[in-house]
């Protein structure tokens, strides 16, 4: 009546975090994860199974790390998080946690984290980590978790 209208946007693009697990000082493979496997993606439309289609259609062109180049530990960014150490529910900064234990980015072939212990004996673990998606209409961001398991192989007392 006054020459208006209802209009409702709509994201066109949703980001949901995967389930990663992985387990310390694993004999059988070094412990990769590659970027587009901590994410999923959901469109409005609800048209797609194959995650490709979302890559090309949606043109994501990347899965980040803010602060963190090519090369280099995650821990570097602050807002990646721990719960290592910590009482149940509380998380801090990875940095402060051990210096043994981090994961590093690089960024070839779409981009993946591989973990890396220097020599340091864990309990089961999680690492919230900050992630950006890159596509054609600007960014996405979400937090992803992966679950490091308990050290692998760990001497048994008498």
């Amino acid at each position: 009546t006054n020459n208006t209208f209802n209009v409702r946007f709509l994201r066109p693009l949703n980001v949901e975090p995967k389930n990663n697990v992985i387990e310390d000082a694993s004999v059988n493979v070094l412990q990769t994860i590659k970027m587009q496997d901590l994410v999923s993606f959901k469109d409005w439309r609800d048209a797609w199974t194959n995650p490709s289609q979302y890559y090309s259609y949606y043109g994501i062109t990347g899965i980040t790390i803010d602060g963190v180049n090519d090369g280099e530990v995650i821990s570097q960014n602050s807002n990646v998080l721990t719960d290592q150490n910590q009482t149940a529910g509380t998380y801090v900064p990875l940095s402060k946690v051990n210096g043994a234990v981090d994961f590093t980015y690089y960024s070839a072939n779409g981009g993946s984290l591989t973990y890396k212990n220097l020599s340091s004996t864990v309990e089961t673990f999680k690492v919230i980590i900050p992630v950006k998606i890159s596509y054609i209409w600007g960014y996405l961001t979400s937090k992803v978790t992966v679950t490091i398991n308990r050290t692998h192989g760990n001497a048994k007392k008498n």
